[in-house]
């Protein structure tokens, strides 16, 4: 893989990271319930982790990464304040939007690591961040579906 396409693929990844950080942090504001609030604490601040640790990967290939999320997450966000102007949130809709965010992270690593040549360091690095992407989402699909 040229390094341009891996500096891409990368910061495609930085952006949906820095898309779940702010996701989850705005559900930890909207949440009712304090389980929820600091659950969605926890996954921010995994979601920042992980985005800190793909942006030296970056860093290490000389490029720069990003730093900001995407322009489509930024306006879904202002899309949900509109709708928030409506509507309360409830817990049940957070955890929806939630697990909707976390399969667009999903698709995004899935892509990345769809790339056969992504050197052996970064793509472990990045099966491993899917796999906790993966838990966390199973584990919102959970808590939604127990309030149906």
């Amino acid at each position: 893989m040229d390094q341009k396409k891996l500096v891409d693929t990368l910061n495609d990844v930085i952006e949906t990271l820095q898309d779940g950080v702010d996701g989850y942090r705005r559900a930890a504001e909207d949440a009712k319930s304090p389980e929820l609030k600091t659950l969605f604490r926890a996954f921010a601040d995994q979601r920042a982790g992980f985005k800190n640790e793909v942006q030296s990967v970056v860093a290490r290939f000389g490029a720069t990464p990003e730093t900001s999320g995407s322009m489509a997450a930024k306006v879904h966000r202002g899309w949900l304040d509109l709708k928030k102007t409506f509507a309360e949130r409830n817990d049940e809709a957070i955890l929806e939007e939630c697990a909707n965010g976390d399969e667009v992270a999903l698709h995004t690593y899935d892509s990345a690591l769809d790339n056969t040549d992504l050197p052996a360091d970064v793509r472990t690095l990045l099966q491993a961040q899917r796999v906790a992407v993966q838990e966390a989402h199973d584990r919102v699909e959970s808590l939604e579906a127990r309030m149906d």
